[in-house]
């Protein structure tokens, strides 16, 4: 059984807590942003396109900053 986004994001937000000593919000941003992610995005993490990230980080009537938050938080998640 392939991985999914849920299965990576414990060890992403200790890496960046340790590694990137990101700041607590920070922290707490990505942790929100990232579980409802893996809520929506259940595919194995190899087969998720763009077009289905784009998707959820534009879902919703929210403001431009939020996109923005969510296009980020998956940017540095899959980099």
């Amino acid at each position: 059984m392939e991985a999914t986004l849920a299965e990576h994001v414990p060890a992403f937000l200790g890496a960046m807590a340790r590694v990137a000593r990101l700041r607590p919000h920070t922290l707490r941003a990505y942790r929100y942003e990232l579980t409802a992610a893996a809520v929506a995005l259940t595919s194995p993490i190899d087969q998720l396109t763009l077009v289905e990230l784009e998707r959820w980080a534009s879902r919703g009537a929210v403001a431009p900053s939020t996109i923005a938050r969510r296009t980020a938080t998956l940017s540095r998640f899959f980099t």
